[in-house]
């Protein structure tokens, strides 16, 4: 199958020099996206600039990496490559713009049959942008208004493709959280929905509850064995549909 999963943040502009963001790196994207890879699947990759990547190797040589050896993070990203570089398509973008356009333009023309929306995409745009740079010494007020759900217009641009969303709350319960996922597969026609809490990821017990259109959910813990555990199970679940 052809899967296109988006992953890492967003920027809205206020000024021509600061933006608005929000703290997504990338990394579970990044994950799933390495699992389909070794699930056998062709994957078109969407990640914001600077966010995490399969095919890349970020490594601190004064934090020793954390404690993963440098060299053996590198070959890693190049053996992945090496091995799967005929499977694996890569674009990148900046802000919210960018990344409607171009998620609109890869379902449009290339027709994934997957599309997993993973990205944290801004849900406020600053209807006061300054086209310059505001003076640092003066007060400014930041008006916000709602950004489209892109997740919304999937079906429109392309019915034939199974849609995969992500629903990220804060502090929420199980049935909350489920509550939440199941309303969003009824609004944006979602063939499947990953929920979690972000306060389960900050803790280092993330778990993830797949949710179906039937109403049924299952619950996966993280294996404290097996850092890529979530994500494979994400990935089995995608290639389900």
């Amino acid at each position: 199958m052809k899967i296109l999963v988006t992953s890492g943040g967003t920027k809205v502009p206020i000024d021509r020099v600061r933006d608005i963001t929000n703290m997504s790196k990338g990394t579970f994207g990044s994950k799933i996206s390495e699992q389909l890879l070794k699930l056998d699947q062709d994957v078109f990759f969407l990640k914001s600039k600077g966010s995490k990547s399969p095919m890349s190797a970020t490594v601190d040589f004064a934090a020793n990496n954390h404690g993963e050896p440098v060299m053996a993070t590198v070959e890693n990203a190049q053996a992945l490559y090496t091995r799967y570089f005929e499977h694996w398509r890569e674009m990148e973008y900046t802000t919210f713009n960018q990344y409607r356009d171009c998620l609109e333009h890869i379902v449009k023309v290339e027709k994934p049959d997957v599309v997993v929306l993973a990205a944290a995409a801004s849900d406020y745009g600053v209807a006061n942008f300054v086209n310059g740079k505001m003076r640092s010494n003066d007060d400014y007020k930041i008006f916000l208004e709602p950004l489209p759900k892109l997740i919304h217009y999937i079906k429109e641009w392309l019915p034939t493709a199974k849609l995969v969303g992500f629903k990220l709350l804060v502090e929420s319960t199980p049935h909350g959280l489920i509550a939440a996922a199941k309303r969003s597969i009824a609004d944006n026609k979602c063939d499947l929905m990953v929920a979690n809490d972000l306060q389960d990821i900050k803790d280092n017990k993330h778990r993830v509850f797949i949710v179906r259109p039937d109403g049924s959910d299952t619950l996966y813990n993280t294996d404290p064995n097996d850092s890529n555990y979530l994500a494979r199970m994400v990935a089995e679940n995608i290639i389900k549909i």
